[in-house]
């Protein structure tokens, strides 16, 4: 089929995205490296573990390998401890290298939720499927 490099490019993408960009120190992934592979941006970014959740997800069910798993609990684990605002809800946009907020802004126009949003869209079916629906709504 035409799609049949598809599961392996991305599988060879999220590698090298959480080898080069998970930072073993504070946790979570950097923002970016540059064209020799080596740290650019190490910011974390919202949109970056939100994206990273749902295909960490997207792969443990494709491929049933439970690495991918790994990665998506220790991306969610990241997440809810640094990212998410449990008093005021939303997800701060961006945080330093070392986890702390530059400031309490949360989807100012036009960074809205939609990174978010669309991961738990992703991920919902996933885990119904996986889980059912009751561990759908306790994985997120």
């Amino acid at each position: 089929p035409a799609e049949a490099w598809l599961l392996p490019t991305a599988r060879r993408l999220f590698t090298e995205a959480v080898e080069k960009g998970w930072d073993d120190r504070y946790g979570g992934l950097i923002c970016g490296v540059d064209f020799n592979r080596l740290p650019l941006n190490r910011d974390k970014v919202y949109w970056v573990q939100a994206e990273s959740l749902a295909a960490a997800a997207m792969l443990g069910d494709l491929t049933g390998e439970a690495r991918y798993w790994r990665w998506y609990d220790k991306i969610a684990n990241y997440c809810w401890q640094h990212m998410i605002d449990h008093e005021h809800g939303g997800w701060y946009r961006i945080l330093t290298p070392d986890n702390r907020r530059y400031s309490r802004e949360k989807s100012p126009a036009p960074k809205t939720d939609c990174h978010n949003l669309s991961a738990c869209y992703d991920i919902l079916p996933i885990m119904q499927r996986q889980h059912g629906e009751r561990g759908a709504v306790s994985s997120l």
